[in-house]
Parts: C-alpha cells; sequence; structure tokens
C-alpha cells in the first residue's frame, strides 16, 4: 500500500505484492473453509502486520533521507501533507463510486441517506472489508513521527515501550468493554509492528537472536491456543489472529527477510505491490457490491478465487496507473498554493 516517498525497494513491493494476495484471498467467502487446515493464521493472517511493519520501515526511512531533526520539524505541513493526500485521494474516489453504484441499483444503506451518516461512513472508512484501513492509516501519518524519534532515542527499548503501551491500550478495551467497531479503527492496536518497522530500519538495528526466539515461540503460541485451540482470552480478544501477542510471532521472521532478502526482484508481484492500496480500495467494493452476485452464478470454487483475483487486481493496477500522476499533480499543485 502507499507509503508516501517515491523511492521503491523491490523486495518492499515483494512483500505487498505477497500482502494483497493474502488479503484478497481470505475475503473470499470460502476461505474461511480452509482456516483450520491450511493454517491461515501462520501466513495468511499476517498480512496487515506486515503492511504495518513495512509502513514503519519506509516512513523511518524518509525522515532519515530527509534529515528530519525534531517532532515539531515531523509535524510541519510539507512533511506530512502529502502522504495525507496520497491515502485521501483514492479513498474519496472509491467512496463517490460506491455511494454512486448503492445509488443505481437502489440498495443504499440507510446510514447513506442523509449527510451526516455519509459523512460517518467517510470517517469510518466506507464499507467493505478493510473499510478500516483509509482512518487508520491517516492517524498513522500523525503518530508515526512520535514513534520514530523515539526509537532514534532509545533504539530497542522504544520499541519494548511501545509493546508495552500496545498492551497497556488492550487492557484498556478489555477494562472499558470498547466496542469491537470502534477498537478496529484506532492505530494503537499495531503501536508494536509499528515501532518494530522503525527500528528494522534504524542505524542502530541489531539482530536479538534471543528475543526473536522468544517473541517466535510466545507469538506462535499465542496463535496456536487462541485459533486452533478455541481459547478466548481475556485481553487481545478482538481480531485476536493479528493482535499485538500474535504479531510477536512474525517479528524475527520480518527481521530476517528485510535483513537477507533486500535484492530479490520479482515483477508480478513488485506490480502488484506498488499498487496495493489501490488494489485494497477496489477489493472493499468488488466484495461488498459484486463478488456476492458473481457467487449466484458461479459456483465453483476455485473459478470463484481465480475471478476475484482477476478483478480485483485488474481493476486495482488500472486503477492506480491511473490515479497515481493525477494525485502526484493535485499534490504540487496544493504546495504551490502553500508556498506562495
Amino acid at each position: 500500500m502507499k507509503t508516501g516517498i517515491s523511492t521503491r525497494n523491490h523486495f518492499l513491493d515483494i512483500l505487498k505484492g505477497y500482502g494483497m494476495i493474502c488479503v484478497v484471498f481470505f475475503h473470499w467467502s470460502g476461505a474461511h473453509s480452509f482456516y483450520h487446515t491450511l493454517h491461515m493464521a501462520f501466513w495468511l493472517m499476517m498480512a496487515i502486520p506486515i503492511f504495518m511493519i513495512i509502513s514503519g520501515y519506509v516512513y523511518s526511512l524518509s525522515f532519515s533521507k530527509h534529515n528530519l531533526s525534531s517532532i515539531e520539524e515531523a509535524y510541519l505541513p510539507k512533511n506530512w501533507l502529502n502522504k495525507i493526500i496520497r491515502f485521501s485521494l483514492p479513498f474519496v474516489i472509491i467512496f463517490i463510486i460506491e455511494t454512486v453504484i448503492y445509488n443505481i441499483l437502489g440498495e443504499r444503506p440507510e446510514e447513506f441517506s442523509n449527510f451526516l451518516g455519509l459523512v460517518r461512513r467517510f470517517i469510518r472508512g466506507g464499507l467493505g472489508p478493510g473499510s478500516y484501513y483509509f482512518p487508520f492509516m491517516i492517524q498513522f501519518v500523525f503518530v508515526i513521527p512520535i514513534i520514530y524519534f523515539l526509537i532514534k532515542k532509545l533504539a530497542f527499548k522504544g520499541v519494548i515501550v511501545c509493546g508495552i503501551l500496545n498492551l497497556i491500550y488492550e487492557i484498556l478495551v478489555f477494562a472499558y468493554s470498547m466496542d469491537d467497531g470502534f477498537y478496529r479503527l484506532i492505530v494503537l492496536r499495531y503501536l508494536l509492528v509499528i515501532s518494530a518497522g522503525c527500528y528494522f530500519a534504524s542505524k542502530d538495528y541489531k539482530p536479538h537472536i534471543t528475543s526473536g526466539i522468544v517473541f517466535l515461540i510466545l507469538g506462535g503460541t499465542f496463535i496456536d491456543v487462541t485459533q486452533y485451540l478455541h481459547y478466548t482470552p481475556p485481553i487481545c480478544a478482538f481480531w485476536t489472529s493479528t493482535s499485538m501477542l500474535a504479531c510477536l510471532y512474525i517479528l524475527p521472521i520480518m527481521s530476517f527477510l528485510l535483513r537477507k532478502c533486500k535484492k530479490f526482484k520479482f515483477l508480478p508481484l513488485e506490480i502488484v505491490g506498488k499498487a496495493s492500496y489501490n488494489i485494497f480500495l477496489v477489493q472493499m467494493i468488488w466484495y461488498n457490491l459484486a463478488a456476492k452476485r458473481m457467487y449466484e452464478y458461479v459456483s465453483n470454487g476455485p473459478l470463484q478465487v481465480l475471478l476475484n483475483f482477476v478483478a480485483c487486481f485488474g481493476i486495482g493496477i488500472a486503477f492506480y496507473y491511473i490515479e497515481t500522476p493525477i494525485t502526484k499533480r493535485f499534490t504540487k499543485f496544493i504546495y504551490r498554493k502553500l508556498m506562495r
């Protein structure tokens, strides 16, 4: 998904491409029947945590590249406005298309029937699977400078601090019975993995073999107990398979991959990775409005999967190549206005 800077890292795009394959497959209605047999929690459900690690990693590199020396500097409009535009404009386009289609089909949700309801749904990320992602990333843009400078000052200890804060958030969610719909929108639930991404990109990064083994065992055990032995934990009860305790499992794996696989290239996955944010937005509409209609005529599971990939990837990649130049021109226009 979009990261906010233009410098490309081929392997990061490959990882994002892999993540989008996982997302599109899992949102297929038949995927849940394979959840246990294919042990999806250990590889497929790690897609969004991987995106969060990559986001922390890329923004950390961006801040270092631009020599940002203070939090105050990071919060200057010139250092965050382009990122907000790059996440917002594609989403606005998708949201408008979604609203128009609902009106054409005569299936407009009740909340779309009035302006305030429409605004609330916009703020919550629209409709469809993964609709939390847009508001999530807007929060990310404003939280990441704090995490970056914390990691810059404390290195690995900063990751521990973020992990503790993440855990406190989960405890507060339990203590105050937070609604799961609200919980999913708050960026704090991925504070640990975002900070880990920042640390992996920092000059002070050093592999922590012992900690990595401990994280792998703890996270893997938590995933196994909650996803396959049906234990419901008192904390991390919402979105358990991608909660901070489950994410411990992916941290040492990502640490290894980001260190050892930097030179890997594979163009098909790289293209998917570059267009991943656009594909993600397209799959929201596809699964919410089109796929269920397609299933009425196509009952074969593998064919459904194939058509889902063709539609989401084909339209999403086309959307990326059409939208990106528009967004860049619009961003330059806004900056010219601000610099006057």
